[in-house]
């Protein structure tokens, strides 16, 4: 309608004066061609201002998404602005696990980035969920840490919690895998040195032997050790 572009225009412009006249009168859940609200633009804009005047407006879908999937916190994540992510994560109806079209959340994006501020701040969140499965080859967050090299956010995510152990969608990949395969020899040592990790699975355990061959003869024989102390703490044999 009218008002509804009239009232996008002015958050896109920062006009706080027309955005609160219009407050009143306006379908906040009204979208744009590419289903943005307006929530999305004053993120988009990072505009805290406006953000926080609309956030405060009972009518607020605080999780809506556009046609991609995009709600107000990925873009919040993308655009790197730990201030927006707060004043978003403050609200007490956000998904903070909300996933886009390729099934990423606002922490895999974060991760992603290396930006350990916003991967503190997701964290902190009661309902953040470390160990889901969240893009399209079923990663966790400490497994896009592995495959960027991000070892920092990677120490972060174990101490905080993450379940060293999970497996992508094939059941090939785990966050030691994807650290050797991407040549992260730091986080490969690191999570080797949890002590946490479960050598149980054959299939795993040969990928992870095989990668390791490849690179790195130090870190074959950390890893050749690590299952070996495995082995010797749960009973078995590695070569079953």
């Amino acid at each position: 309608s009218k008002s509804d572009n009239e009232f996008f225009k002015a958050a896109i412009a920062g006009d706080v004066q027309t955005v609160t006249s219009l407050l009143g009168t306006t379908d906040l859940k009204a979208t744009d061609g590419d289903g943005w609200t307006v929530l999305h633009l004053v993120v988009k804009a990072q505009n805290r201002g406006l953000t926080r005047l609309i956030l405060e407006h009972p009518q607020i879908d605080v999780n809506a998404s556009d046609n991609e999937g995009w709600t107000a916190l990925h873009l919040a994540v993308q655009e790197q602005s730990r201030n927006l992510v707060r004043q978003l994560l403050e609200h007490p109806d956000i998904d903070v696990n909300a996933k886009n079209k390729w099934q990423s959340t606002p922490l895999m994006l974060a991760v992603t980035s290396g930006n350990i501020d916003i991967v503190e701040s997701l964290l902190r969140h009661p309902k953040i969920k470390v160990d889901l499965k969240a893009d399209y080859y079923g990663r966790t967050a400490l497994m896009q840490a592995a495959v960027k090299g991000h070892a920092h956010i990677a120490r972060y995510l174990v101490t905080y919690g993450a379940n060293v152990n999970v497996s992508d969608k094939t059941g090939r990949n785990n966050a030691l895998i994807e650290a050797i395969k991407n040549r992260n020899f730091d986080i490969a040592i690191y999570l080797l040195r949890t002590g946490t990790i479960d050598f149980s699975n054959r299939e795993l355990r040969l990928q992870s032997l095989i990668w390791a061959s490849r690179h790195r003869k130090q870190l074959y024989n950390e890893l050749d050790h690590a299952i070996a102390v495995y082995f010797n703490r749960f009973g078995g044999h590695p070569n079953n």
